[in-house]
């Protein structure tokens, strides 16, 4: 089975990747919390199959990354918010993990790279406001 990474790219040289299979695992007595659909939807969607997004779970939470400036990215359940924002579903389950803590599921790239690819992206509006 594929390893399921969550991946930020300005180019092919600059590429900012997170090891999501780990993350779950590590994660998985994480406390999640209610949060607004709307909230939670970015300005610019990633790629997403909509036939395949009807078909997720929405109970299942979504993982949230904190980023700086007061951002936030949503690094695992795109498909899932998707189909929750088009079934008008209210609130998502959200596990909200701090930077300190997804840095140490970077995933063959350094914090440095994970910094030049955030703040070159900043403006692109696939980042949410944070939540909380």
């Amino acid at each position: 089975m594929e390893k399921q990474v969550a991946a930020l790219a300005i180019d092919e040289e600059h590429i900012v990747m997170w090891d999501i299979d780990s993350l779950l695992a590590d994660i998985s007595e994480y406390p999640s919390v209610c949060i607004p659909v709307h909230r939670l939807i970015p300005n610019e969607w990633l790629t997403i199959d909509a036939q395949y997004a009807h078909t997720t779970d929405v109970a299942k939470p979504i993982v949230l990354f904190i980023l700086p400036n007061n951002k936030a990215y949503i690094a695992d359940g795109n498909h899932r918010l998707y189909r929750a924002a088009t079934e008008r579903i209210p609130e998502m389950n959200v596990k909200i993990i701090p930077e300190e803590t997804h840095l140490q599921y970077l995933f063959r790239c350094s914090k440095k790279d994970y910094f030049e690819v955030v703040t070159e992206l900043m403006g692109e509006g696939i980042f949410i406001d944070c939540p909380l």
